[in-house]
């Protein structure tokens, strides 16, 4: 058999697809056994390794008002506001405690208007809190939300070192009807590239990066679009899949 290096025997490929393969030794298997691997699972494999985790952050009160940068996985109450409902301004490390960007769920949450941000302590299923997102923006190296209060179970507060779950949940009144479902909508990113050449046209072509919610239990920050039916989630593959919102039906 000719040896797989032979690149005379076995050119390389530079019109790389999804359904491509390629050889590789299954490292979970004694034997090292070779199997073929789709390009296109590498892609997902290599986004959730990348983009999956919990969407944990640390509360800390924060000493030094000059410096107003929350370290990496943490985040602040502007003026060190504890009590649910009297919290207004919240600052987030841009990535939470799995080292995923935040950034495109808190825009997302912010542009859609039916969600409200749900902020739950993970050792205490019974302090937590919801809030409008009013305002969304990048100050530095953080994320500052200005936050309405909405509701919780009792009057509790941010403890500080306490990991706390950054969740999402319908506004009253859009329960899991199709308010909600249509939130379901990818949104563009970036344009993309078809054979090097890029995407110039205001419609979703092949190659384009889109975000939003695959479906009730997973959001994608960047997938890519593959072509055919838009609506269609097997016409795209993530390129990093967070998972962070974990949105009720």
């Amino acid at each position: 058999m000719t040896k797989i290096r032979n690149n005379l025997a076995y050119p390389f490929d530079i019109n790389i697809s999804v359904d491509d393969y390629i050889i590789g030794s299954d490292a979970e298997t004694p034997e090292k056994v070779t199997k073929n691997y789709r390009v296109g699972d590498l892609i997902k494999f290599m986004g959730s390794m990348l983009g999956q985790g919990t969407n944990d952050y640390k509360f800390s009160l924060y000493v030094d008002e000059n410096s107003m940068v929350p370290p990496d996985g943490v985040f602040f109450s502007e003026n060190n506001t504890v009590p649910f409902s009297s919290v207004t301004y919240l600052r987030f490390a841009k990535v939470n405690s799995s080292g995923v960007d935040m950034g495109v769920f808190f825009s997302f949450l912010e542009s859609q208007n039916i969600f409200d941000l749900k902020i739950r302590n993970s050792s205490d299923p019974n302090s937590f809190a919801f809030f409008s997102i009013i305002g969304f923006s990048v100050v530095g190296e953080c994320y500052r939300l200005n936050v309405s209060f909405v509701s919780a179970p009792a009057e509790t507060s941010l403890e500080n070192g306490a990991n706390y779950s950054i969740d999402l949940s319908p506004k009253q009144g859009t329960g899991g009807g199709g308010s909600v479902n249509g939130a379901l909508t990818l949104m563009l990113k970036n344009k993309g590239f078809q054979n090097e050449v890029p995407n110039i046209a205001d419609t979703l072509e092949v190659g384009d990066i889109v975000f939003g919610f695959k479906d009730q239990d997973e959001f994608w920050d960047s997938a890519m679009y593959l072509g055919g039916s838009q609506p269609d989630r097997n016409n795209y593959i993530p390129l990093v899949s967070t998972g962070v919102p974990r949105m009720p039906i």
